[in-house]
């Protein structure tokens, strides 16, 4: 397992596990510590004004899903993996060459080695897809397919009541989300503001945080007070928002798997549980099968799945940042529609697209293949 990352981090944003997810979490073994892990469920999803009146909510549509800080998780399966697995960190794969017999990996800065198989799971900026499929499509915007919405996550330490909400404000083209985390004063926070194009170095927190200093600078409710905090977050991250689509997942003997493959909408909660799903069937179908045949089950099983969960919803990027007044209010008064039975289990359907897997039950030896996954 490589790593661009110095060490895995606890914390970070909120990943959600729900049907599929959770399922394979289970055959694990880790559902109880998984569980120990979660956010608490809260009382739902509440809009809320400049002075952090509530003017729409609607109570949790999902009771079952775990909300797991991602760093929290990525220990969890760390744990659970390290007597069998080498972890490589603070390195990355910078070239791959292939043959009949396996995969020579050159790395960044580790001597090279040699493989069966990799495994690309890597996240929707795939440098391993970059590698194999040519950086010349990623270029053209063939794979990843932008949403026009740029994120920040943080966790804060401030004293903000939320009073067991999720609580979003929004201002015309920008949006701001908190909700309690684990310890004291502990709160999991998203900024998120729309744009046709951005570009930006993913390394320079600096400069992101002088960023969302300046696009926020106007955005009352606790922003200024989440700000301030961002700045000393240890878990920052910022990223562009959008869908990976590809005609294929393998290229020879390198699969992608997860986000590289086939990020969903950034509107769902799908993304986490795909990925689970996916680590899942595709270790199940290597354990029965050569890779050639193995990679097709996989694709096959799981494109359907996939396909679903990069549907957009009614109103697209609109329904997460309005980027007009009008378009705010309209938010608010879909949600308040939304605490009525019927439209809430509707919009519960519509959001398990993608997470209601029946997966495979898998009970076959594994067949000791030499395996990188970045």
């Amino acid at each position: 397992m490589v790593d661009r990352e110095r060490r895995l981090r606890p914390g970070g944003r909120a990943v959600r596990l729900t049907d599929a997810g959770t399922t394979v979490i289970t055959r694990m073994g880790l559902l109880d510590r998984v569980r120990e892990a979660a956010l608490k469920p809260g009382r739902g999803v509440a809009l809320v004004d400049t002075f952090g009146r509530i003017t729409a909510s609607t109570p949790p549509t999902d009771y079952d899903a775990l909300d797991v800080p991602h760093g929290d998780l990525v220990r969890i399966l760390q744990q659970a993996t390290a007597p069998k697995v080498t972890y490589i960190l603070g390195d990355g794969i910078a070239d791959l060459e292939q043959d009949a017999g396996g995969v020579t990996a050159t790395f960044g800065k580790a001597a090279p080695r040699r493989f069966d198989l990799v495994v690309g799971a890597d996240g929707p900026h795939s440098p391993v897809r970059s590698l194999v499929a040519g950086p010349g499509a990623e270029m053209a915007g063939a794979h990843f397919q932008p949403a026009g919405l740029h994120w920040a996550t943080f966790t804060a330490v401030e004293e903000i009541n939320l009073d067991g909400w999720s609580q979003i404000h929004h201002a015309p083209g920008l949006t701001a989300m908190a909700r309690e985390g684990r310890g004291p004063g502990e709160v999991k926070v998203a900024l998120c503001f729309r744009t046709r194009s951005l570009s930006f170095d993913p390394h320079d927190n600096a400069g992101h945080h002088d960023l969302l200093a300046e696009r926020f600078a106007k955005v009352r409710w606790q922003v200024p007070y989440l700000l301030r905090a961002m700045r000393a977050a240890p878990d920052f991250r910022f990223a562009s928002l959008g869908r990976v689509r590809l005609d294929r997942w393998s290229y020879g003997r390198v699969v992608l798997l997860g986000d590289a493959a086939h990020c969903p909408s950034p509107l769902k909660h799908a993304g986490t549980d795909l990925a689970v799903a996916g680590a899942y069937v595709l270790a199940g179908e290597l354990a029965a099968a050569d890779h050639r045949s193995a990679y097709t089950g996989y694709e096959h099983f799981l494109r359907p799945h996939a396909e679903l969960a990069q549907r957009q919803p009614p109103g697209g990027v609109a329904s997460l940042v309005p980027t007009t007044a009008l378009g705010v209010h309209l938010r608010t008064a879909v949600m308040r529609w939304t605490r009525y039975g019927p439209v809430r289990d509707l919009i519960a359907a519509r959001d398990a697209r993608g997470s209601q897997i029946p997966l495979p039950d898998y009970n076959l030896p594994g067949r000791g293949l030499r395996a990188a996954a970045a």
